[in-house]
C-alpha cells in the first residue's frame, strides 16, 4: 500500500495531556520508522 494518492493533511495536532514523559521518544521512533521505510538515515 501506498500513500502517493492520498490527500495530504493540512495541519496535525495531538493531545499531550498526561503523555508529555518520553514523549520524545515515541515521535523518534516513529520518525525512525519512517525513515527507514524510505531508505534514510535513521536519526539519533
Amino acid at each position: 500500500m501506498t500513500l502517493q494518492h492520498t490527500p495530504r493533511p493540512k495541519w496535525l495536532t495531538f493531545d499531550c495531556y498526561g503523555t508529555l514523559i518520553q514523549w520524545d521518544e515515541g515521535l523518534k521512533a516513529v520518525a525512525a520508522d519512517i525513515l527507514q521505510d524510505k531508505g534514510e538515515h535513521s536519526i539519533a
